[in-house]
C-alpha cells in the first residue's frame, strides 16, 4: 500500500484548495501568457490613456484623426456652385463649383520619459509605474488643449480663407473679430457679455450657428469668474462628440459650454512651442497677450495623428536604467475660420 502523502508535501499554488503543480515560468511563456514586463507597459499604456481622458479640457471635443502613409495631412475643399433653372430648348445653366487645398506637416514627436534608476520601483513596485502614468498622461492632455487653443485662436484671428483658389468663394472667408475698447472692459460683465452678443452676430452674418455647429467658448479661469459671479452661466449637461457626457455650463441665452482651463493661453506671448520651426513657418507660435475669448467649432481645424500616445518600459545597458517612456506625434492645421472667432482687447 502506497503512502498517503502527509499535508506538508502538498502544493497550494493557486486557489485556495488547488493542489495542481505550479506551472514554471518557462512552461507559462510558452502558453502565451504575457510577462511582467508586458503586463507593466500595459499598466502604463492604459494609465497614460485614463489620465490624458481626465485632464483634458478641449482634445476630446477634436477628431483626432489617424493617418497613415504619409506625414503631411491635406485639407481639401470645395465651394461656389449655387442653384439655376432649366429653361425650355435650352441647355442647363452651368454652376461654377471651385477646389481648394491647404495642408500641414507633422514632422516633430514629442515624448515624455521617466527614468527609475532603484530596480525595485519598477520590478516590484507598480504604484511607481501608475504615478508615472498619470504624469505622463497629464502632461500630454495639456499639451494637446495648448495646441488645438493655439491652433483655434490663430483661425479666429484670420482675415481671410486658407485655401488657395477660394478667395472671394460665398461661404469662404476669415474669422470673427471683436475688440473691446480697452483692457478693462474684459472684468466688466455688461461689457464682456456684449463683446459675445457681437461676436455671435458675426458667425450668423456667416451662417456659422454657435448651438448647431458645435461652438465651444474658450475663457481664462478669471473670465469665468466674472461671468459665474454675474449669473451669465448655468448648468446643463453637455455631450461632446466622442461621446463623452460631463455636467458643464453654458453661456446664459447663447446655450454654448464654456470651457475655462490653465491651457488658455490669453495674455502670453508663445515664441518657443515645441511644435514650431523653420519648415512650419513657427505655425504654433502666436502672440496672445490680448486675447481674452476664442470661440470655436471643431469644424474649423483639422488634426493629424501620426502616432497617437503609445507606451513602452525598457532597460537601457548604457544608462543603466530603466526609461518608462510615451511618445505621440500629431499636428493642426486651420480647415475653416469662419467657425472660429476671437474677443480681444484694444
Amino acid at each position: 500500500m502506497a503512502n498517503t502523502p502527509s499535508l506538508k508535501d502538498l502544493v497550494l499554488p493557486g486557489k485556495l484548495g488547488s493542489t495542481a503543480q505550479p506551472t514554471n515560468s518557462a512552461t507559462y511563456q510558452q502558453q502565451g501568457a504575457p510577462t511582467s514586463r508586458e503586463l507593466q507597459i500595459d499598466l502604463l499604456q492604459k494609465g497614460v490613456e485614463r489620465s490624458l481622458r481626465n485632464h483634458s479640457a478641449v482634445a476630446h471635443m477634436m477628431p483626432q484623426r489617424m493617418i497613415s502613409g504619409t506625414s503631411t495631412v491635406r485639407i481639401d475643399a470645395m465651394g461656389g456652385g449655387g442653384l439655376g433653372v432649366k429653361r425650355r430648348g435650352e441647355a442647363p445653366e452651368l454652376q461654377n463649383y471651385k477646389f481648394g487645398k491647404s495642408s500641414f506637416t507633422i514632422d516633430t514627436p514629442v515624448i515624455a520619459r521617466a527614468a527609475i534608476e532603484k530596480i525595485d520601483e519598477v520590478s516590484n513596485h507598480l504604484p511607481a509605474i501608475r504615478m508615472i502614468a498619470e504624469e505622463q498622461g497629464k502632461d500630454l492632455a495639456l499639451f494637446l488643449d495648448q495646441m488645438y487653443i493655439i491652433v483655434a485662436t490663430k483661425a479666429g484671428m484670420m482675415t481671410q480663407t486658407p485655401f488657395q483658389g477660394m478667395t472671394g468663394v460665398n461661404g469662404f472667408s476669415g474669422g470673427n473679430q471683436v475688440t473691446m475698447a480697452s483692457a478693462a472692459d474684459k472684468n466688466d460683465p455688461a461689457k464682456l457679455f456684449n463683446a459675445f452678443r457681437q461676436l455671435r452676430t458675426q458667425f450668423r452674418n456667416k451662417n456659422v450657428d454657435w448651438v448647431r455647429d458645435g461652438n465651444v467658448i474658450l475663457v481664462s479661469n478669471e473670465t469665468l469668474e466674472v461671468l459665474l459671479s454675474n449669473e451669465m452661466l448655468t448648468d446643463r449637461n453637455i455631450k461632446w462628440s466622442d461621446g463623452t457626457e460631463v455636467n458643464g455650463v453654458v453661456l446664459r441665452n447663447f446655450g454654448i459650454p464654456v470651457v475655462a482651463t490653465n491651457q488658455f493661453i490669453g495674455g502670453q506671448n508663445i515664441t518657443n512651442h515645441l511644435l514650431s520651426n523653420a519648415a512650419n513657418n513657427n505655425f504654433y507660435n502666436v502672440d496672445a497677450t490680448k486675447l481674452v475669448a476664442t470661440v470655436v467649432s471643431a469644424k474649423a481645424l483639422q488634426d493629424g495623428f501620426f502616432w497617437k500616445p503609445q507606451s513602452t518600459i525598457k532597460w537601457d545597458d548604457v544608462d543603466l536604467c530603466t526609461y518608462a517612456t510615451t511618445w505621440m506625434a500629431c499636428g493642426a492645421g486651420v480647415a475653416r475660420p469662419e467657425y472660429a472667432g476671437v474677443i480681444m482687447t484694444a
